[in-house]
């Protein structure tokens, strides 16, 4: 349907990977995986499993396969996938990887949902997550602005990830931000991604413990100066008595 096109692979995934509800993920489309277009009825769909760039057995059997494999088994296989780190697989991935990182996009609700141009945009939200979801279908790029968000917000990445401010709400609760041609942006309402913030928390406190061990070490060696000193101290000779 999308003619091999590997941009329009992601934005399909995501129109539905980001959205509520249980995703379906049938089997191939995750290595973009062609159909037959000689079967009939929903067969294109069904051809073996290309696991491999084989071109006679695609990697499905050693021996004959039960139907014709996928036209372009020799590019979209799950060997070759696995080892592309900006393919079709890494991304839903990624995607799946943020349904299960951030609840508002796995269970929460889906609120604003607003189409500006080719840019679609909805908002989700569950029990005080708040993400924000932007798709550039265009070739150009776009200015998505955002609506009925808490005033005065930083919008942080979370795809791509990184957690830098990418936005923030002004006053009115609106936000603006410019999007690459045929794009996918996550932001997380408020502040840094859980994962981000998670890790923030542990470099602190190791600092703070580095610091108290430190602190510890400084006033035990103090101690064991002023120890040191009292012991190895001579006591002053006292003065005979006045015949």
């Amino acid at each position: 349907q999308v003619g091999g096109d590997l941009k329009q692979y992601k934005l399909a995934a995501a129109g539905y990977l980001l959205q509520p509800g249980t995703p379906f993920v049938y089997y191939g489309e995750e290595i973009g995986q062609g159909g037959v277009t000689t079967l009939k009825a929903d067969f294109p769909m069904r051809s073996p499993m290309s696991w491999t760039a084989d071109t006679a057995t695609g990697g499905f059997t050693t021996g004959l396969p039960f139907r014709p494999l996928a036209p372009n088994v020799a590019t979209h296989n799950v060997q070759a996938q696995q080892a592309d780190a900006g393919g079709i697989l890494a991304f839903y991935k990624i995607m799946i990887g943020l349904r299960n990182s951030l609840p508002s996009i796995a269970r929460g609700s889906f609120e604003a949902g607003t189409a500006q141009g080719l840019v679609a945009s909805w908002q989700r939200k569950w029990q005080g997550e708040h993400t924000v979801v932007l798709i550039n279908y265009g070739k150009q790029v776009a200015l998505a602005q955002m609506a009925q968000l808490p005033p005065h917000k930083p919008l942080h990445s979370a795809y791509p990830a990184g957690g830098a401010q990418a936005s923030r709400s002004n006053a009115q609760g609106l936000a603006e931000l410019w999007l690459a041609p045929q794009s996918v942006r996550v932001l997380v309402v408020g502040g840094p991604t859980p994962k981000l913030a998670g890790k923030a928390k542990t470099k602190s406190k190791a600092k703070a413990g580095v610091k108290a061990k430190g602190a510890a070490k400084s006033t035990a060696k103090s101690t064991a100066r002023k120890g040191k000193a009292k012991a190895t101290a001579k006591p002053k000779p006292k003065r005979a008595a006045a015949a």
